[in-house]
């Protein structure tokens, strides 16, 4: 499996709309699947951050907490982010 995570985490780089667009608490991120995961990240301006790699069952419950801590482990990022993304992670 971790063949088929680090193949896709390099497809992903390469083009990072590879990803389906989530929504609600997961608003402003795009989702790629290896079955039975799912790679959750974002892109914020020319970067992509990787939020959250698990079993599709707890992927979506885990990784918005990881989002909303965005602001604390990433100031650098926190800066450059949109002020639509910034109120969405603030919530």
């Amino acid at each position: 499996m971790d063949e088929k995570l680090s193949k896709k985490i390099k497809q992903i780089i390469q083009n990072p709309e590879l990803g389906d667009p989530k929504s609600h608490d997961l608003k402003y991120t795009r989702g790629s699947h290896v079955n039975p995961f799912v790679i959750v990240y974002m892109i914020i301006r020319d970067t992509i951050l990787f939020i959250y790699v698990d079993h599709h069952d707890i992927v979506y419950k885990e990784a918005p907490k990881v989002l909303g801590n965005i602001e604390c482990e990433f100031p650098e990022l926190w800066v450059v982010m949109p002020p639509d993304l910034k109120r969405h992670l603030k919530r």
